[in-house]
């Protein structure tokens, strides 16, 4: 027959330190219990803590995950924000990139020019790009 006692239970598999079952097998036989119900007991007399220890993380983790959520959001907001300003300084910075690349291709299409006129014994035309490398 099952008690109302033995219904609220339920059957744990626990691995222990030898050192601490014969710690327990000592405890069990001064007070004429058993191995189970001494962590039993113990068990119920640190549960108060215990569940104020589990609640508090349990809030910890829920605020965690709040603080995450407005960080995350803030950020994403604060980007969207500066968003025009970085494609637009993007685009400058592609702008000058293009034209030092035109700069120096034209420099170097002189150059050819040059070393053409000069094996040929001809003077190089000036260049119009007005650069200088």
């Amino acid at each position: 027959m099952i008690t109302p006692e033995r219904e609220n239970k339920v059957r744990v598999s626990l691995t222990l330190d030898r050192e601490d079952v014969r710690l327990l097998d000592r405890l069990a036989s001064l007070v004429d219990s058993n191995r189970s119900e001494q962590v039993r007991e113990m068990l119920a007399s640190v549960r108060p803590m215990l569940v104020a220890t589990v609640d508090a993380f349990e809030r910890a983790e829920a605020q965690r995950s709040q603080l995450f959520a407005a960080v995350t959001s803030q950020t994403s907001a604060e980007l969207d924000a500066i968003l025009p300003d970085v494609q637009r300084i993007t685009d400058q910075y592609l702008g000058v990139v293009a034209r030092l690349e035109g700069f120096a291709t034209a420099a170097e299409a002189d150059a050819a020019l040059g070393r053409a006129d000069d094996d040929q014994g001809g003077d190089a035309p000036a260049s119009n790009t007005g650069a200088t490398f």
